[in-house]
């Protein structure tokens, strides 16, 4: 230290901030100066410090001296940073979740209108068929096309509850519910190729 100067132990971040504190000590606008700065040490690495600089002038008053207290405090600024970064981390996965809540909600409303919605409108065109055009003869295979999409919808309730909040993760845990999901779309995928093919 003894035959460095403190611009080169300095960080050259701080050199224009220390240099202006030093200004301001040496023309009487200031007192004293703290501040926290980093620091170079001998092999290059940095530190932070905890710096308070006080002007002491001559016993003649014409000449000053600067005492200057340092105060190691790179620990805390690792925490600090630390802590930053975590805060950081912690607001992405928390826009990342919001994100897929809106996602999951515009599927779920996807679901209720398309799937849903068009079985109970179907359904209900076919009671009102009955009630409108009461024909004795067309009754059963009506009332057997309404009791059909009546029950394709308690199926698609059913399996919309199922993949909002599988009974199995409670009781098999995730890995198995992962497993059955998979499983569930792999079939679907299957059937509609089916489908697809058959039309």
């Amino acid at each position: 230290m003894q035959r460095l100067t403190f611009a080169e132990v300095t960080h050259p971040d701080h050199r224009a901030a220390d240099e202006e504190a030093v200004r301001q000590l040496a023309e009487g606008q200031i007192q004293n100066h703290e501040t926290e700065k980093r620091y170079l040490k001998k092999n290059g690495t940095e530190i932070w410090g905890a710096r308070a600089l006080t002007k002491i002038r001559s016993a003649d008053g014409k000449t000053f001296y600067a005492l200057a207290m340092i105060l190691d405090i790179t620990e805390r600024k690792q925490a600090e940073e630390a802590l930053r970064a975590a805060g950081e981390r912690l607001g992405m996965l928390s826009r990342q979740l919001i994100k897929t809540q809106e996602a999951e909600r515009q599927h779920l409303a996807r679901e209720l209108h398309d799937e849903i919605g068009q079985t109970l409108t179907a359904a209900k065109l076919h009671l009102q068929a009955l009630q409108r055009f009461p024909d004795p003869a067309a009754q059963p295979e009506r009332l057997e096309k309404a009791v059909g999409l009546v029950d394709r919808l308690l199926q698609d309730v059913r399996n919309l509850s199922l993949n909002l909040r599988p009974p199995m993760l409670d009781d098999l845990g995730l890995v198995a519910s992962l497993r059955w999901l998979f499983d569930q779309r792999a079939r679907g995928r299957t059937a509609g190729a089916l489908r697809v093919r058959r039309l």
